[in-house]
């Protein structure tokens, strides 16, 4: 019996020796697959004729096919290749501001290792803000609510720009305060959401909407101050929604008071909603 539990010790022991050798091997391989792909770009640059970086991305397979091949190294290409979608729009940034290439570079890295949050929190701004493709922006932050893990500190941020962008491009504020209100929800959210989040729904004549989300929100809050605008806010949203029932419609709207000028800082971002007449 000893002698058999001997023998069926030494060959798990065996097996799992293989086992390391063989992904020893593996990696290896790959790091020496891209070490003589570098050696290979850099021969070409210097001895054959220039020619625009990006057109090497139209030859760069599908996410599902590098997927297929990367032997369980496929987060160590999104990373390289996430970099590569960093240098791509820094070197287009400073020169002829075309990205032609953003989106698919992107869309593969996401593919690859889709719990990584920054390409999409990335693509939601730059697609929409700087290049202006919002259809594009929208898709990469949808996939992103559905991949990035929900206890991520940075998750809230995916519904918080997809937000901003039925705000800035559709002035869907019904849309904008849904999706700032799921961003609420999460304990890294900052704590003006709310309050906005109301404003919105007033903006959109959602007045028993905004006050009962402001009453869940009181309920939750454990800070004071919270607790004091927030009561401030339904007050007077209540008074508002009184003086329209009497016929003494205010005008309710989202600008700024005079001289004022509000800006949200959300690393790496600095968003100045006084350019969107927004107001806390």
């Amino acid at each position: 019996m000893s002698c058999l539990y001997l023998l069926n010790k030494r060959d798990s022991v065996r097996f799992i020796s293989n086992n390391i050798k063989i992904h020893l091997f593996l990696f290896f391989l790959l790091i020496l697959s891209f070490s003589t792909t570098i050696y290979l770009e850099q021969y070409i640059n210097k001895n054959l004729p220039r020619h625009h970086p990006s057109e090497d991305l139209k030859y760069l397979p599908s996410g599902k096919f590098l997927k297929s091949i990367t032997l369980s190294y496929d987060e160590i290409l999104a990373d390289l290749l996430w970099i590569k979608a960093l240098a791509y729009f820094g070197e287009h940034y400073v020169g002829d501001r075309t990205y032609d290439w953003l989106y698919h570079i992107l869309n593969i890295t996401n593919i690859l290792d889709p719990l990584f949050e920054d390409p999409y929190e990335f693509g939601g701004i730059i697609l929409g803000h700087e290049i202006g493709n919002i259809e594009k922006s929208m898709a990469i932050l949808n996939e992103g609510i559905k991949n990035v893990p929900k206890n991520h500190p940075r998750y809230w941020y995916l519904y918080f720009f997809t937000g901003l962008n039925y705000m800035f491009f559709y002035q869907d504020y019904v849309k904008t305060a849904y999706y700032l209100e799921q961003a609420a929800k999460f304990p890294k959210s900052p704590p003006y959401l709310p309050l906005l989040v109301a404003k919105l729904y007033t903006k959109a004549n959602k007045s028993e909407t905004a006050i009962s989300f402001l009453e869940e929100i009181e309920k939750s809050t454990k800070s004071p101050e919270m607790k004091d605008n927030i009561q401030r806010r339904i007050k007077d949203i209540k008074d508002k929604k009184n003086l329209k029932l009497y016929g003494l419609e205010e005008k309710v709207d989202l600008n700024l008071e005079e001289g004022e000028n509000l800006k949200i800082n959300i690393s790496p971002w600095l968003i100045n909603l006084s350019l969107y007449n927004i107001e806390i």
